[in-house]
């Protein structure tokens, strides 16, 4: 969901001491977003027109090959973020017809699936939600993956050839397959698997959670409970040592060995896990290793699947600080670690829920900023998309800035009030002018202030913007003949008084158009230059010549002819690399002789 937000703005003062307390991290300005429907119908459609960077931002709705023609599997794109508006608003549907998602060779760890509930998914292979292969890497969060089958592995999400994913903060749920009913891992993956609630899933081997052949993948702070398998209800190892650190692995069960944790040739590492109330058994050719407990976690009602934890947990303070893939927050974006038995020591918990205080992430994904080269006097409206990535409401401000080497010049805060999860909004700055002076290089930040955010490493994004040097430029004659004979078309070139005509690098000179990131020369000037104070205003200028057969050429080619007027820009560099450009208008004859 976005909305647009325009609310009072705080004093400059305040954000001047903001920004001084800052650690700016480099977002990519340059990064499109592509909004479905708003820009294209169908979710796989935007992720075609993406590129490397970009986000795809998926409206509230249900995406089905029923409701806007969506086809499936959505193949996803190496380095593009897929984000929707929230799993309880945008769902992807596959209505059986083939898995849901396809992540093939994703290599780029700045890819992500996010805020979809993902369902429906039916293969006779591998993967009914979601496939990941080919040394794949993107993250899977925050999503509910749920209602998807598969005939071999991974009913839910599977985790295929050396693929290493990180699959957290999702609610993996009623899926079902042959191997691995929440999430399977085979072939020598190594996947990342933390704060995920895994539930109500089933298979013949691994219920919830299965590695086979080599697959050691990294298993912390979960909940996985409720699951069901002929062997190895909970979490089911094949030929593979995963480390399983910090779960609750409770109320699964296996009809012949293992409701909890079952081994076959395999070493996993099993440490600080609650492994309670699994039926027949809660371990089966394995044993608990340090700080493991087997008693009854206290969720607060685990028959409406709220799995927070009670007062008085045995899992609360019971876990390690040292966990692999340990996150720095829970599945509600609470804080981890927290002294949550009161004792003066923060130890995790065990599980995907922290006992604590909540706390939110959010940050912005896209800044409207100006161009990269712009004139002194052109007057732009700042605008930004901040995104709420937590699964808890945010009340924050959003600020952005202009400074040069340090010194802000501009300032503006707006006020986003009950941004919920997964929404998004657009914010609107006041006007910034550029100037008063060229050759001056600004860095805009656009920065989401919210206290306590767990993730401040993407609240901020920058753009470096150029004031070009604005320089007087007379054509002399002012007039410009197409039929005339003469060689040369004849500039001068002033510029302020804090600059001199003596450091333009005069094989620099065209006359120009300014195109957004550069100078975009049309025709670089050829005949001799000469420095003197041609206006007679005690300042020196340069003068420089135009071949006029070019230049007319040029100026056909775009369509001009008799009696119109024509705005001529030049631009060039001087010889410390700082840009300036100057314009003068012409007004095109065609008939007799313009001298020159």
């Amino acid at each position: 969901m976005e909305r647009k937000v325009m609310l009072p703005r705080s004093r400059l003062s305040v954000m001047t001491v903001v920004f001084a307390a800052l650690v700016l991290t480099v977002g990519s300005a340059g990064a499109a977003v592509i909004r479905v429907p708003a820009d294209y119908p169908k979710v796989q459609q935007a992720i075609d027109a993406a590129s490397s960077t970009d986000t795809v931002l998926v409206a509230a709705g249900r995406y089905a090959p029923s409701t806007n023609g969506e086809s499936f599997p959505i193949r996803m794109k190496n380095g593009v973020r897929l984000i929707g508006a929230g799993a309880a608003v945008c769902t992807l549907d596959a209505e059986r017809t083939q898995r849901v998602m396809v992540c093939h060779a994703i290599s780029d760890t700045f890819t992500r699936v996010e805020g979809f509930t993902i369902t429906n998914g039916n293969i006779r292979g591998n993967g009914g939600g979601i496939v990941c292969a080919g040394s794949s890497a993107l993250t899977i969060a925050n999503n509910v993956v749920t209602g998807n089958s598969a005939y071999w592995d991974g009913g839910g999400i599977d985790c295929d050839h050396s693929s290493f994913q990180i699959i957290t903060n999702n609610v993996i749920t009623g899926n079902s397959a042959r191997y691995g009913g929440g999430i399977g891992c085979v072939y020598g993956s190594s996947p990342t698997i933390t704060n995920n609630t895994v539930t109500g899933n089933s298979s013949k081997y691994g219920g919830g959670i299965g590695c086979w052949y080599s697959s050691n993948a990294t298993i912390t702070n979960n909940t996985v409970t409720g699951n069901s398998a002929n062997h190895g209800g909970g979490i089911y190892c094949n030929t593979s040592s995963p480390t399983i650190t910090n779960n609750t692995i409770t109320g699964n069960s296996a009809r012949y060995y293992s409701g909890g944790i079952y081994c076959y040739t395999s070493s996993p590492t099993i440490t600080y896990n609650d492994v309670w109330g699994n039926a027949p058994q809660n371990y089966y050719r394995c044993s608990p290793g340090t700080g493991c407990i087997s008693a009854d976690p206290l969720f607060v009602d685990p028959g409406m699947k709220d799995y927070h934890l009670q007062p008085g947990s045995p899992c609360i303070d019971a876990g390690d600080n040292n966990a692999p893939g340990l996150q720095g927050v829970d599945f509600d974006g609470k804080l981890r670690i927290l002294d949550g038995d009161g004792d003066g020591t923060a130890v995790v918990d065990m599980g995907a829920f922290e006992y604590g205080v909540a706390a939110g992430d959010v940050g912005p994904v896209s800044i409207d900023a100006p161009p990269d080269l712009i004139r002194v006097g052109t007057t732009h409206t700042p605008q930004a998309t901040v995104y709420n990535f937590s699964k808890i409401p945010a009340t924050f401000d959003v600020a952005c800035l202009f400074d040069a080497s340090g010194t802000i010049v501009y300032a503006d805060t707006v006020g986003v009030v009950d941004l919920g999860s997964g929404e998004s909004a657009s914010v609107s700055f006041a006007d910034w002018t550029a100037g008063p002076d060229g050759g001056i290089t600004y860095t805009m930040t656009v920065v989401t202030l919210l206290e306590n955010d767990i993730n401040p490493d993407n609240d901020t994004m920058t753009k470096i913007i150029t004031i070009v040097i604005e320089a007087t430029i007379d054509f002399d004659p002012d007039k410009l003949n197409l039929k005339g004979k003469g060689k040369w078309v004849t500039c001068y070139i002033e510029l302020p008084p804090e600059h001199s005509v003596e450091d333009i690098n005069t094989s620099t000179v065209a006359i120009t158009r300014i195109d957004g990131e550069k100078l975009d020369p049309l025709l670089y000037r050829e005949g001799p230059t000469e420095i003197g104070d041609y206006d007679d205003d005690g300042g020196s200028d340069l003068m420089v010549k135009f071949d006029r057969e070019k230049l007319v050429d040029i100026l056909k080619s775009m369509g001009y002819g008799d009696g119109d007027v024509v705005e001529l820009t030049v631009g060039g560099k001087l010889l410390n690399g700082k840009l300036f450009v100057g314009s003068d208008t012409v007004e095109i004859i065609d008939k007799g002789k313009d001298g020159g």
